[in-house]
């Protein structure tokens, strides 16, 4: 899209119109900044709301999740530091 062609979006909403225009007058910007701003933000959130969501991006979602918490876990406890042989005989019973 170039500089001269802009796109128009129309909202047909009462609350929107003067929620936007109420923040655009506190901030001190036009209404399409507060907008764009809105937008941009709610855009960059990792969390979607989960009506939003299908089942299966859930699913893929939870197993990230899952991967990255197990291989935290991992790093935090670190190398083990003993594999116990010192406390069993040769036969695997206590000393």
């Amino acid at each position: 899209m170039s500089a001269n062609t802009r796109k128009q979006l129309n909202i047909r909403s009462d609350e929107a119109y003067a929620t936007a225009h109420r923040l655009a007058e506190r901030l001190g910007t036009t209404t399409t900044e507060v907008v764009v701003r809105a937008l941009r933000e709610f855009n960059s959130k990792r969390r979607i709301p989960s009506r939003l969501v299908t089942p299966e991006e859930a699913e893929a979602n939870l197993s990230r999740l899952m991967e990255s918490i197990g291989r935290r876990e991992q790093e935090e406890a670190g190398p083990l530091l003993s594999d116990h042989e010192d406390l069993y005989d040769e036969f695997g019973l206590p000393k």
